[in-house]
C-alpha cells in the first residue's frame, strides 16, 4: 500500500488506455458524470488505490493519498476479488492515437518581439485536454524553466501606460 509521503510516479497513475482496475475510471473522464478516478497502482503493483467512495466498501480512506486501497491478488479487504494488476502498456506503443479537435498556441514573447517557447493546447475528441510547452522545434523547454519565461503578453504590457493598473 502506498505510505503517507509517497511520491507516485505518472506512470502508475490511471489512463484512458490503463484506468483503474476497480472502477474503470481515469482523471480524463468528463467532468459531471461521477466516473473520474484519481487513483493510481501501487509502485508493487499489489494495490490500486481507487478514489470512487462508491466501490470502497468496507475500506477506510487511506492517509495521505484521498484513495482506497484495493489488494488486487486474493480477496481484498473491501470484500471483493480483483484478479490481477492492469497490464500497463509500453509508453508509446500500443496506446491509441488521441482525435484531436481544437489546438491553441500561446507564445511567449521577450521584449524584444522574438518568441522564447510556445505553449500548447489541444482538446480531444474524448473530452480530454492536453498541454506542453514547444522550444526550438522540440516538446520541451531545452532546458529552460517555466520561471524564466517572459510574462505573457509583455509587447501589450510594454506598451500600456506607465499608470495602468497591471493583474498577474
Amino acid at each position: 500500500m502506498a505510505r503517507r509521503g509517497t511520491t507516485v510516479r505518472s506512470d502508475q497513475r490511471y489512463t484512458r488506455v490503463c484506468p483503474c482496475p476497480i472502477c474503470g475510471g481515469h482523471s480524463r473522464l468528463q467532468k459531471g458524470r461521477g466516473e473520474r478516478c484519481y487513483g493510481f497502482l501501487s509502485a508493487d503493483g499489489k494495490w490500486a488505490h481507487c478514489t470512487r467512495e462508491e466501490y470502497a466498501f468496507s475500506l477506510a480512506l487511506t492517509p495521505g493519498s484521498n484513495a482506497y486501497a484495493h489488494r488486487l491478488n486474493g480477496k481484498c479487504p473491501c470484500g471483493q476479488i480483483h484478479g490481477n494488476p492492469p497490464v500497463r502498456p509500453l509508453r508509446g506503443r500500443d496506446t491509441p492515437p488521441k482525435r484531436e479537435v481544437h489546438r491553441q498556441s500561446y507564445p511567449a514573447i521577450a521584449a524584444d518581439g522574438s518568441t522564447v517557447a510556445t505553449h500548447v493546447r489541444i482538446d480531444c475528441e474524448d473530452g480530454g485536454k492536453e498541454f506542453w510547452w514547444e522550444r526550438d522545434g522540440r516538446k520541451d523547454l531545452g532546458g529552460l524553466r517555466v520561471v524564466d519565461l517572459p510574462l505573457y503578453n509583455l509587447p501589450a504590457l510594454r506598451k500600456a501606460d506607465a499608470q495602468a493598473r497591471v493583474v498577474v
